[in-house]
């Protein structure tokens, strides 16, 4: 089973989000854009893991859950990565010192357990699309839209799997965060 840990977002903020990946893909030419149900923001990427370990993995969800109070963070613009397949395309996440404290909690309960993850430096950010190539006369530098605020009210295990060929991720557990 493959799985990561992230914050699964709102129905609003799913449509505020899908509304800005329309407008961008009418200025491309191709792109590998995230389905709707899919948008979320990664904490930290595990990988495959056996029952074990995914046993394990709640546990640090739970714990991790029970040690943070409901937070909120800015989407404030787009980005992009660059691959050799074609740009991968992001919403910006502002600075937030709760995700950032997340983040480290979560890798630090990860140690503990013995469970390993990505270790590069984290760039929160929710991938919009990949393989992206834009028209000829689109600069994202110019792309805009009205930055809004994400409330943080849970922490969730993803499983990562295809469903009728189709990339899925699927909430194993999702934990309230304190109040």
């Amino acid at each position: 089973m493959r799985v990561f840990i992230g914050i699964n977002f709102s129905e609003d903020i799913k449509d505020n989000l899908f509304t800005i990946e329309n407008n961008l893909r009418q200025n491309t030419i191709k792109g590998n854009f995230t389905l709707k149900n899919n948008l979320h923001l990664t904490l930290q990427f595990i990988g495959e893991v056996n029952e074990e370990e995914l046993s394990l993995l709640k546990d640090v969800v739970i714990k991790t859950a029970s040690n943070f109070n409901r937070f909120t963070f800015k989407v404030n613009g787009v980005g992009e990565f660059r691959s050799q397949r074609g740009q991968i395309v992001y919403a910006a996440v502002e600075y937030s010192k709760e995700l950032d404290q997340l983040y480290n909690f979560i890798n630090e309960e990860l140690r503990k357990k013995g469970l390993t993850f990505e270790s590069r430096p984290y760039t929160p950010h929710i991938t919009l699309a990949r393989e992206v190539q834009y028209q000829s006369t689109f600069n994202i530098n110019d792309f805009r839209f009205i930055q809004f605020v994400v409330n943080v009210d849970k922490l969730t295990l993803f499983e990562s799997t295809r469903i009728n060929g189709l990339l899925t991720y699927l909430p194993i557990i999702e934990v309230n965060l304190k109040k």
